[in-house]
């Protein structure tokens, strides 16, 4: 199964990343292609919520819906979702590093049969789109503090 790791320190606490790559409204902050992110459900965010995506690919809108497999506030958040027969998983982990946080950030690109050779390449296409997503998690934080 194609995946990648990438890993980012930010200074900020765990807490503060938790909360911030939680709230499904800051995805379009860090990533420009997103134009919204809408809860499907109600309720605090929790294993099993879900959302909808809605991101600008090549001159056309795609949505994608996502659930949450794993929230443990403020060390692990865990999504899947599904388009098409291929399914991408995304896994925060966070730790405490000093004054600040070490972000780990694990992506899995699957499917099965004929659309397996299509995992792959999503996923490079993913890894080169999102190597400095980190990065871009980080300053949006600090552009929110300052505001």
């Amino acid at each position: 199964m194609p995946s990648f790791k990438i890993q980012e320190q930010i200074l900020a606490s765990p807490e503060e990343v938790f909360a911030f790559i939680t709230k499904a409204e800051n995805a379009s902050q860090v990533d420009h292609s997103i134009r919204k992110t809408e809860r499907l459900d109600e309720g605090p965010l929790r294993v099993g919520s879900t959302f909808q995506q809605i991101r600008s690919y090549r001159g056309h809108e795609v949505s994608s819906d996502f659930e949450v497999l794993e929230y443990q506030n403020p060390f692990i958040f865990s999504v899947i979702g599904e388009k098409e027969g291929i399914r991408s998983s995304y896994r925060y982990i966070l730790e405490s590093l000093g004054s600040g946080t070490e972000i780990t950030l694990n992506v899995q690109v699957e499917a099965e049969g004929a659309r397996r050779a299509l995992a792959w390449l999503i996923s490079q296409f993913m890894k080169r789109r999102d190597l400095d997503l980190l990065e871009r998690v980080e300053v949006a934080i600090i552009k929110s503090k300052s505001s």
